[in-house]
């Protein structure tokens, strides 16, 4: 049986699984200031910009599989189950202006990547879907349903199996993380996740229809 995997990008593979290049990029990620560290000497100044440009790399890679994750782990069901014809996606601006930052750097920083809908024939319903990856084996799928800006999540009546209580955060309803990867070919298995999305929005495509 086909599996449904996404793959990783080389660098973020190597940051998530190396402890050492792990340790440098955050160490180097999180200086703040706009001068050179005052360890580092002209001889090993080419070598600090190689590193930056390195550490930046794994950032859009991660921007880059986060986006490829929501596409995976989302987009699919959204078509299948609820079309154009259901729900209205708000362009990149609007997402920007009522939900999160897209840059490489806030991705990086929050380690989670939303996008909101309105629901075509009742514009107080929005529903947002998000995915979270903290690292490998921890990849999460979120939801939000709201009403009149209340969130109403709960009225899903999602399985808590699937969605523990403990893991409802600020208001997003976070599912279990259950995936698995091979070293080898550097690819999560998504499957048990695509599973429970795909739950999830067809219980909110008989909420909207009732």
């Amino acid at each position: 049986m086909d599996m449904d995997t996404i793959t990783i990008p080389p660098n973020l593979y190597d940051y998530f699984n190396d402890s050492v290049i792990t340790s440098a990029v955050n160490h180097i990620l999180g200086m703040k200031g706009s001068r050179v560290p005052h360890n580092i000497d002209w001889i090993d100044l080419k070598d600090f910009y190689r590193a930056n440009l390195y550490c930046q790399q794994i950032q859009c890679e991660f921007a880059e599989f986060m986006f490829d994750l929501w596409e995976s782990i989302w987009r699919a069901h959204i078509k299948e189950i609820l079309p154009d014809r259901f729900l209205v996606e708000l362009s990149l601006s609007e997402n920007q202006e009522v939900l999160c930052n897209y840059t490489q750097s806030k991705l990086w920083a929050y380690s989670d990547f939303r996008k909101k809908f309105r629901v075509r024939n009742a514009k107080d319903i929005s529903i947002t879907l998000a995915v979270s990856a903290q690292s490998i084996t921890e990849i999460q799928a979120g939801i939000i349903i709201e009403r009149r800006n209340k969130n109403v999540t709960h009225e899903l009546l999602l399985s808590k199996e699937d969605w523990p209580e403990e893991n409802i955060e600020d208001g997003v309803y976070w599912s279990i993380t259950n995936t698995t990867h091979t070293e080898e070919q550097k690819e999560i298995n998504i499957d048990k996740i695509k599973e429970i999305t795909q739950n999830a929005l067809e219980k909110f495509e008989i909420l909207i229809n009732k």
